[in-house]
């Protein structure tokens, strides 16, 4: 809805979704991490995911799956919300 060029498509996938994936733990262990990036990893919902998809197949995770699974549902719950309520409005919306 945001987006009207390719280029708009691209900016929200490199300039918000790969860092926060990259910040997650995907290729490292959050635990390694030095301060501030340890704290700040914990903000990331992406890493929850994450450490929640690490435990199901290796059996190793660094936070409680309940954890994860809760701040995933709130996440997805704030995103759905924000969806219904562009909608409701009509925000970019063409006839």
């Amino acid at each position: 809805m945001w987006a009207d060029s390719f280029d708009q498509h691209a900016f929200i996938a490199s300039v918000l979704i790969t860092p926060l994936a990259l910040v997650a733990g995907v290729f490292y262990s959050a635990e390694r991490l030095g301060q501030p990036w340890r704290t700040l990893t914990r903000f990331d919902p992406i890493y929850y995911l994450v450490d929640a998809t690490r435990h199901g197949y290796a059996g190793v995770h660094e936070t409680p799956t309940w954890a994860g699974l809760t701040i995933a549902a709130v996440v997805a719950a704030g995103v759905f919300a924000a969806a219904v309520e562009l909608l409701r409005r009509g925000w970019r919306l063409k006839a």
